[in-house]
C-alpha cells in the first residue's frame, strides 16, 4: 500500500469567569466571591489498519490462485482425505453459516496482493466538555461555606478493522460542600461533604439491531439486545470480526469527613474522622 499520510486534529476551548459579587447600587461585598469554567475538546484521532482478506474467488470457494510464501496451497477436503479437485470447494459444502458472516467481511483493497491486500484509514472521534462552579459564602468571621461542583459530557466512537463503529458516551458529576468555624484564632473546625455520580456505557455497532447470531443458528450467544450481532471470529493468516464489549456502568460515591486542626507555635495538630 502507498505510503499513508494522517492528520491529528484537535481542538479546545476554555473559558473562566470570576471574583466578588458586585451588582451596582444593589449589592456589593468582597468577600463574596465566585468562580466558574468551562472546558471543552473535540479531538479525531487517526485509524490506519493493514490485514488479509479473501479474494472475490476464494469467498466463492475457489483456491485455485492460492499461494504463500512457500507456494500454492492445497484445499484438503475432511471427508474425502484428498485434495478438493482443482482446488475448488463445491457451494454445496459451504456451510451456511459461514456463508451468512461472509457478507461482514470486505473485499481487498489491493487486488493484485495476496497478503496485507486490505487497509482501512479512518478516524476516532471524541468530544468532552467540563463545566465548574465554586462559590465562598462567609456567613460571619468566623464561619464560612463553600461549595463546588463539577460536571462533565462525553461522546465518542471507535472504528473497527471492518469498519463498524462502536460507540461510547458518559457523564458524570462531583460536588462537595463544606462548613468551616473558627473556635478560637488557633483552633479552626473543617466539615466537608462530598458526593459524586457517573455514568457510562459502550454500544456496539450491532447493538439494538438485529439478532444476526439467532438469525444464523448460532447458539450459545446472549439474547440481550445490546449485545445483538455476530460473533467474534479470528482467523491465522486472514482478518477477524470482532465487535466492541458491550457495557453499562454506574458509580457513586458519598462522604463525609471533619476535621479539628489546633495551631501552636510552629505545630499543626489536626484531628479527623470520615
Amino acid at each position: 500500500p502507498a505510503e499513508l499520510q494522517v492528520r491529528n486534529p484537535r481542538t479546545a476551548a476554555t473559558f473562566n469567569i470570576g471574583g466578588p459579587i458586585r451588582i451596582p447600587k444593589i449589592y456589593s461585598n468582597d468577600r463574596l466571591a465566585f468562580y466558574f469554567t468551562y472546558l471543552g475538546s473535540r479531538a479525531s484521532n487517526p485509524f490506519n489498519a493493514l490485514s488479509t482478506m479473501p479474494s472475490a474467488a476464494e469467498r466463492g470457494g475457489d483456491f485455485s490462485q492460492a499461494a504463500v510464501a512457500s507456494g500454492p496451497v492445497t484445499i484438503y477436503d475432511s471427508q474425502a482425505a484428498a485434495p478438493f479437485p482443482g482446488n475448488i470447494i463445491p457451494v454445496s459444502r459451504v456451510n451456511p453459516v459461514s456463508a451468512g458472516l461472509l457478507q461482514f467481511f470486505p473485499l481487498p483493497t489491493y487486488q493484485q496482493l495476496a497478503v496485507q491486500n486490505y487497509q482501512i484509514v479512518s478516524s476516532s472521534k471524541a468530544s468532552s466538555d467540563n463545566y465548574g462552579f465554586r462559590q465562598n459564602l462567609p456567613l460571619s468571621r468566623k464561619d464560612r461555606v463553600n461549595v463546588n461542583f463539577n460536571y462533565q459530557t462525553r461522546t465518542g466512537n471507535s472504528p473497527t478493522l471492518l469498519g463498524f463503529r462502536d460507540a461510547s458516551d458518559g457523564s458524570g458529576f462531583n460536588s462537595s460542600l463544606g462548613y468551616s468555624h473558627s473556635f478560637a484564632p488557633r483552633l479552626n473546625s473543617n466539615l466537608t461533604w462530598s458526593f459524586s455520580r457517573s455514568k457510562g456505557n459502550v454500544v456496539p455497532y450491532f447493538a439494538y439491531s438485529e439478532n444476526l447470531a439467532a438469525e444464523l443458528g448460532i447458539s450459545g450467544t446472549t439474547q440481550e439486545p445490546i449485545a445483538y450481532g455476530p460473533p467474534n471470529l479470528s482467523f491465522t493468516n486472514f482478518g477477524g470480526l470482532a465487535d466492541g464489549a458491550a457495557s453499562i456502568s454506574r458509580n457513586q460515591t458519598s462522604s463525609i469527613n471533619e476535621g479539628i486542626t489546633f495551631v501552636r507555635k510552629k505545630h499543626n495538630l489536626t484531628l479527623g474522622v470520615g
